[in-house]
């Protein structure tokens, strides 16, 4: 993790949708993104399909907005690892057509984290 004065984000989307990270100041949050491929068994089998992380590990009090753009059904798994070590965790379920946009916005606060999803 980041220091000692900061959380940690972890966001998973399914590949059909691009992932966007924002501060409260409406910047951009760059160089966090990787594309994550489908577990894979002893047997070969795969389990799951590509997904879309962003991983962000020096996160401050403060309020993100997540941007969801793309076209299909979705489930976007939504984690944060805050500073004193509690953990918030939630799924959303989202379809967006002709790539429209949902939000998911992060509030992390001094003793308590909060999930708003927005379609």
């Amino acid at each position: 993790m980041g220091t000692n004065n900061s959380s940690q984000i972890s966001l998973y989307v399914d590949s059909n949708i691009n992932l966007s990270v924002y501060d409260s100041n409406g910047e951009k949050i760059d160089g966090l993104y990787s594309t994550e491929n489908p577990i894979q068994a002893a047997d070969g089998e795969l389990s799951g399909g590509k997904l879309n992380a962003f991983e962000y590990t020096d996160a401050k009090n403060d309020t993100y907005t997540v941007k969801l753009t793309g076209s299909g059904e979705y489930q976007i798994d939504a984690s944060v690892i805050t500073k004193s070590g509690n953990t918030y965790s939630e799924i959303f379920i989202g379809n967006l057509n002709n790539n429209e946009t949902d939000e998911l916005i992060v509030n992390i606060g001094e003793s308590n984290t909060e999930f708003n999803f927005i379609d």
